[in-house]
């Protein structure tokens, strides 16, 4: 397993979050290739629930969920679902679109970097919206996608509610052909919804044949 970019362009990150209401950062971040094992995901402070200073924790979360995503579905390892998501119907889903995005992607992937678009908060929800960008570069060119998450405090410990992708390369279109063209992501609860799941894995069934 490999381990994410250090924590220090974090700390900037969450420094420049503190001081504008307004996250709209372009710059990209590298990860490197020493990610130790599996780590959880915690909110600052149970008592209060999720606040602004999980800022950091939040975007780590959706940067090592992307690098894992990544070089998953090109066969190179693995994903570990366990540390990012507790809905089993979405981790069903998720194993789903790694499959379908590694049936695809045929070029491996040298180096990923990652931007932070935009951030809203929802506080009284306990979950922030999380607008990413990503740049992947292959053995053979490259692409860009754009990323959309839901990032909850389940009890203390953050958890992937909701991933979207829009993709411009070949990964993660799954999305748009199963759950067609979303502008923007917004439900916390959508895979509780029992018919709602039950119709996404009706057409990809349908896809398979």
């Amino acid at each position: 397993m490999r381990r994410i970019i250090r924590r220090l362009p974090i700390i900037i990150l969450l420094l420049l979050l503190l001081t504008s209401c307004n996250v709209n950062d372009s710059s990209m971040y590298s990860v490197d290739n020493d990610k130790d094992t599996p780590i959880e995901f915690h909110i600052n402070d149970e008592n209060i629930g999720l606040t602004y200073l999980d800022f950091g924790e939040i975007y780590l979360m959706c940067e090592s969920f992307l690098e894992e995503f990544y070089f998953a579905t090109t066969g190179r390892e693995t994903m570990n679902l366990e540390p990012y998501i507790d809905n089993a119907n979405f981790k069903r889903y998720i194993l789903q679109k790694i499959e379908t995005g590694s049936k695809a992607s045929i070029n491996r992937v040298k180096k990923l970097n990652f931007g932070l678009k935009d951030i809203e908060w929802h506080l009284n929800e306990s979950y922030a919206f999380i607008d990413m960008i990503a740049s992947v570069k292959q053995d053979i060119g490259g692409f860009g996608e754009l990323h959309q998450f839901i990032i909850s405090n389940r009890e203390g410990k953050l958890s992937i509610s909701d991933w979207y992708s829009k993709s411009a390369g070949n990964a993660s279109y799954l999305d748009g052909i199963v759950r067609g063209d979303i502008s923007k992501i917004d439900d916390p609860n959508i895979w509780n919804d029992k018919e709602w799941v039950d119709d996404i894995f009706v057409i990809i069934a349908e896809r398979q044949h």
